[in-house]
Parts: C-alpha cells; sequence; structure tokens
C-alpha cells in the first residue's frame, strides 16, 4: 500500500514538472476556424506548447488579469503566459489595443506579443513594432 502511495505521488510530480516545462502560449482570434489552425498547429508540436485560446482581446485581458482594477469586469482566470499570439482585426478590442495593453501593464518582464493578419500593411506592421511587437505575421 505505501509503495503504491509514493508511486502515485512521483507520477503525480512528474506530470506536474512536465506541464511547468511547456511553453504557454495565449492565442487570441475572434475567428473560430482562425484560433483552431493555431491551436492544432501548436498542439503537433510535440507537447512543448500548453494553448489557451480565446475569442477576443477582452478575454485576453481578463487572462492576462490585467483587468483588476475594474469592478465590472471579474478575473476569468489569471494564469501565467509565456507569449501571446494574437488576430490584429477583432471586434471591440484590436490586436493593437491588446499589444498597448500588454506593454504598459505588465512591465518588467513584459509578454512577448506576435500579431497576425491577412492584411500586409506596412504602416499597420511598422505601429506594432513600434509599441512592442515581437513580430507581424501576414
Amino acid at each position: 500500500m505505501l509503495l503504491r502511495m509514493r508511486k502515485e505521488e512521483e507520477e503525480v510530480k512528474q506530470v506536474e514538472e512536465e506541464e511547468e516545462e511547456k511553453v504557454r502560449v495565449l492565442v487570441v482570434d475572434d475567428s473560430p476556424l482562425d484560433r483552431r489552425i493555431v491551436e492544432m498547429m501548436l498542439n503537433r508540436c510535440g507537447g512543448f506548447f500548453e494553448v489557451i485560446a480565446v475569442e477576443s482581446g477582452v478575454k485576453a485581458i481578463e487572462v492576462l488579469g490585467l483587468n483588476e482594477g475594474k469592478a465590472d469586469c471579474p478575473i476569468v482566470n489569471v494564469q501565467k503566459i509565456d507569449i501571446i499570439l494574437t488576430d490584429y482585426c477583432m471586434p471591440g478590442m484590436t490586436g493593437y489595443d491588446l499589444l498597448k495593453a500588454v506593454k504598459e501593464n505588465n512591465h518588467p518582464g513584459s509578454i512577448p506579443v506576435v500579431i497576425m493578419s491577412s492584411e500586409n500593411d506596412p504602416q499597420r506592421i511598422k505601429s506594432c513594432q513600434a509599441v512592442g511587437a515581437e513580430d507581424f505575421f501576414s
């Protein structure tokens, strides 16, 4: 009995260590199809990523815990995120707005933000990079 309990404890510890080693990626896209495609691509990378997918910049703000001061916006799930992949064009809060909020509120160790867009607009790319985007995929 004691050996079985130790073995179970070791298995739980091993699973927890494996989860800690994964890179936690927050995927933000209003398109369910695009969000699912990005999630599937990341999940196919040998279990290296843990993907948290949300449908809006507002939900991303909640996951990141950047809305703590607002009484009307309860924190749904504050999690440690290693990188954010966000669509640029979304209703309400754009990817650019999310980028600015992350860079303004998450210092000194700001979370890297990568912007995704179907439009290759040089001005948009420059604006995002000026605010601190790590990269811009179009």
